[in-house]
């Protein structure tokens, strides 16, 4: 996955410097235009003043002339006109921007330009987005005042000035098309080479964070081999315990057989001795009579009966002792019967645990 993580991130970078790389050729390209643009403006500056040079003498003597004649353009149009080719000279006026922002111009099928300057500098709308009509006349009432269309004013004595075409703008900023294409490819520029820097940043970290993966891998590997010794070491080891266990209980068995059978063995002579007991006393009542006769006959009966008795409850005594080991034997048994199933049961559970992490680890 890492791996895979630090492909994309690569593919990434080349794609952006191929990116970059577009960009930067279409900088160039707008620089050269920019060039001509500035060249075709310097030459059309140095071709009017100098035009203005010649006729500035025919101008201080012609003033009613002049006066006359410019009345007469502007009712004609001339004056907007020439305006109008300035101000398109210049690269600062947005048409789409313009013709997108108001429908109704697009709508009537006028020069944008020649409506800016006709209306839509006194409807306060802007000619492109670097400049503010409104805000500027507000900032400079003296504009205001001259009555000078605002971009035009800017365009031909504002920038000169330093003046602000717009409140997010430089003092004496380039508000042309192109100067603003420039301006947003180096923006972008900029951004795509932050995104380059942060994804080799990204690169690093995975690199870095795939090693540190691989390390742990092997950690946890060189773990788990140690584990599933230990555990294959206990296993044998309980194996040999239950072994040992069963052998020891087939032991006991065997014991509680014997004892079973010396039990068996110890009741079968009581009962021979009661039924003596009992031929005995028959045999007592049967010669009472012959009591006197056979008064040392009887007391050897009795001190047999009483030898048989004590006998009797020794046997008891020892059959009871016999169970009472009987029953502990058992309960012995049983009870590591239990634990050997209790430490089986827990071996194979972690037998169990151990597979089915072996087998998550696999996956991962």
């Amino acid at each position: 996955m890492s791996n895979q993580a630090t492909m994309d991130t690569e593919n990434r970078i080349r794609q952006v410097q191929t990116e970059n790389e577009l960009l930067l050729a279409q900088l160039h390209d707008a620089q050269e235009a920019l060039e001509r643009q500035a060249l075709m403006n310097q030459r059309s500056r140095t071709h009017a003043d100098t035009v203005l040079e010649s006729l500035s003498g025919a101008l201080a003597s012609r003033c009613r002339c002049l006066t006359f004649m410019r009345r007469l353009t502007d009712r004609l149009g001339l004056t907007i006109n020439r305006r109008v080719a300035f101000i398109d000279q210049s690269g600062c006026f947005d048409h789409a921007w313009y013709l997108a922002r108001y429908p109704d111009v697009a709508e009537s099928g006028k020069d944008p330009v020649e409506h800016y300057l006709r209306h839509g500098a006194a409807e306060k709308r802007n000619p492109g987005p670097a400049f503010d009509t409104a805000w500027y006349l507000e900032r400079y009432p003296d504009v205001a005042r001259s009555g000078m269309n605002p971009l035009y004013h800017y365009i031909r004595l504002g920038r000169a000035e330093g003046r602000q075409p717009a409140p997010d703008q430089p003092p004496g900023a380039d508000i042309s098309r192109v100067a603003l294409a420039l301006r947003a490819l180096t923006a972008k520029i900029a951004e795509q080479a932050q995104q380059i820097e942060a994804l080799e940043r990204m690169r690093d970290e995975l690199t870095a964070l795939s090693d540190s993966r691989r390390d742990q891998i092997d950690t946890l590997q060189q773990a788990l081999a140690a584990e599933r010794e230990r555990l294959q070491q206990a296993l044998a080891d309980t194996e040999d315990e239950r072994d040992a266990a069963r052998e020891q209980a087939q032991e006991r068995q065997t014991t509680i057989e014997r004892l079973e059978q010396e039990r068996a063995e110890l009741e079968q002579q009581r009962f021979a001795a009661q039924t003596q007991i009992e031929t005995l006393i028959q045999a007592r009542d049967q010669h009472a009579a012959l009591a006197d006769q056979r008064q040392t006959e009887i007391a050897a009966l009795t001190q047999i009966r009483t030898t048989l008795e004590a006998e009797q409850a020794a046997l008891t005594a020892q059959r009871a002792q016999l169970e009472q080991a009987l029953a502990m034997a058992r309960r012995e048994r049983d009870e590591h019967q239990r634990r050997i199933d209790e430490e089986s049961a827990q071996a194979e559970q972690r037998l169990a645990e151990l597979k089915r992490w072996l087998l998550d680890e696999a996956r991962a």
